[in-house]
């Protein structure tokens, strides 16, 4: 088993950056599958379901050939990598799950991940600041490889996460931006 915590910070210039980022970046189905797509995947909406303060979401990620990693691709093709994604998230509290598991049967029960985020104000040090932090654990039960592939799928979401954080971050500053637009078109 491989671990992992992977950390983003996010700017939003407003009263609540908290609830900015998840407004922007967690509450909007679209966003997701955005994210998704953006670092070169196909991705469908299976399930989202906002209930009061929890959010259940689930989606199917078919990842293009160049983001499956080079080992894994080697042996089971890049066809057999497309996984469920579940999010759970809950607003009240600012922290959720996320878990991966593999739909082609072929590699069911093979690689999996499991952990938990959360979004966290840095104020009063940088008030309008929030961290983002990810922790999980990826597991592959393929013989003599699963403790290669898991630092390979690893090594991907690391490498990845810069992108994320700046796609997410573009999320924001063009929702405050509109907002802000439409705050003054309101004062007019």
């Amino acid at each position: 088993m491989k671990s992992l915590t992977l950390t983003n910070t996010y700017y939003a210039n407003t009263e609540d950056p908290v609830k900015a980022v998840e407004d922007y970046c967690l509450r909007d189905p679209q966003t997701s599958l955005y994210v998704y797509e953006e670092i070169g995947n196909e991705v469908e909406l299976v399930k989202n379901e906002l209930k009061g303060d929890q959010l259940n979401r689930e989606i199917v990620i078919r990842p293009h050939r160049s983001t499956v990693p080079a080992l894994v691709r080697t042996l089971v093709g890049s066809d057999a990598m497309d996984y469920l994604q579940k999010t759970t998230y809950d607003f009240s509290k600012h922290e959720g799950t996320l878990t991966t598991e593999m739909v082609n049967p072929i590699m069911q029960g093979r690689i999996q991940s499991a952990g938990g985020f959360n979004l966290r104000s840095n104020a009063p040090s940088s008030p309008n600041t929030v961290t983002y932090t990810l922790t999980t654990n990826i597991k592959a039960n393929i013989f003599l490889v699963g403790s290669s592939v898991e630092k390979s799928v690893a090594s991907e979401l690391v490498k990845r996460s810069p992108r994320i954080e700046q796609y997410y971050q573009d999320k924001i500053d063009e929702g405050l931006a509109t907002e802000a637009a439409e705050d003054l078109s309101e004062a007019a």
